[in-house]
């Protein structure tokens, strides 16, 4: 993974939370940069398909934080996965407060072993309810890969929102970048 901000300085790579959890941080301003993928392991002990990001898109990007979005994740499985579906949320966080806004899911369907893609899109990231001062934090863009009712991967995508006048920006970071 590339380590250096748009800025050009180099990226704290301390881990933060569990050891699966990486946050990149910039050495020169401290915006966060990515967090990547985290892997869920499975609490009856069986052993899950192994499931490895390729390539994430994310659009639009450094635009309202209320615009559409469309996320594409294409990644490879080691083996059938069943009854699959993604759920994608934003959660705002702060010091104080964290909130999370479910903002839908994929149709249920098999992935086969190989390569494939998962495409969500929402014509709106519904926001309002949430205070400015809640809002303009980094947060999470959460996909979380689902068979059944058992949780695969989570795939958390550092997203920056600012001020620009009333207007509030998002930044989402892709991890894979």
């Amino acid at each position: 993974l590339n380590t250096s901000h748009p800025a050009g300085a180099e990226l704290d790579l301390s881990l933060i939370g569990p050891p699966e959890t990486e946050l990149r941080q910039c050495g020169a301003c401290r915006s966060v940069r990515a967090l990547v993928a985290v892997r869920i392991p499975r609490a009856d002990g069986m052993e899950d398909p192994e499931v490895t990001v390729q390539a994430i898109i994310i659009t639009p990007n450094n635009c309202a934080l209320e615009e559409a979005l469309h996320l594409e994740i294409d990644f490879t499985t080691s083996r059938d996965i069943p009854s699959a579906s993604w759920r994608v949320r934003f959660m705002a966080d702060t010091a104080s407060t964290r909130k999370i806004v479910e903002l839908g899911s994929t149709a249920v369907k098999t992935y086969s072993a190989g390569t494939n893609k998962m495409a969500f899109s929402v014509a709106a990231v519904n926001v309002e309810h949430l205070a400015r001062h809640v809002l303009a934090n980094v947060g999470l863009l959460m996909a979380n890969l689902f068979s059944d009712e058992h949780e695969l991967l989570q795939v958390s995508m550092v997203t920056q929102v600012t001020a620009d006048g009333e207007k509030l920006v998002r930044s989402i970071y892709n991890p894979l970048e």
